[in-house]
């Protein structure tokens, strides 16, 4: 059975910054899963099986302030994995799908890694690394709230249709 990894990362009280949260939850409701109550810092994940086009996929969606090492660890076990961030008008698309190979990003820290750093730790430490796509959503506020502009909701819907499609084998 393939297994998806689907991981939203950001802010969720700092408005567009909580697109990656935005489409976990518009993911959960896509495919009929229920997510797990959320803590105190923002995670919230769901799981479970959905159907693809080769046969069934184990799902595993969640949301998280920044990409760490642990992340890098549990790659080993996953087919794909999809990174999902708001980008602050680096990239001149609404929704930027890219997909990486492993490899090294630079940072600022190690408490930030990039999806193509974890693949590439992952490759290391475990000779495997999963197929990884980054879907990138254009955030135009990102000051204190929950809701997202309505640009950035409209870039994030679109960004929950192609996830879903490419979880399901379509590409």
């Amino acid at each position: 059975m393939q297994r998806v990894l689907v991981v939203g990362c950001g802010n969720a009280s700092r408005r567009d910054d909580g697109a990656g949260l935005y489409v976990i939850r518009g993911l959960a409701a896509r495919f009929g899963l229920a997510p797990q109550p959320e803590e105190e810092d923002g995670f919230a994940e769901a799981r479970g099986q959905v159907e693809g086009a080769a046969g069934p996929v184990c799902l595993e969606m969640r949301f998280t302030q920044q990409f760490d090492l642990v992340l890098a660890d549990e790659l080993k076990e996953v087919d794909l994995f999809i990174a999902v961030d708001a980008h602050t008008g680096a990239y001149p698309e609404a929704l930027r799908r890219v997909e990486v190979s492993p490899g090294y990003s630079s940072s600022l820290t190690s408490h930030h890694l990039t999806p193509d750093t974890l693949a590439g730790i992952s490759l290391a430490l475990h000779g495997k690394a999963p197929r990884t796509v980054v879907f990138s959503v254009r955030g135009y506020d990102f000051n204190f709230g929950t809701d997202l502009t309505p640009q950035t909701q409209a870039a994030a819907d679109q960004a929950i249709e192609e996830i879903a499609t490419l979880v399901c084998g379509g590409e």
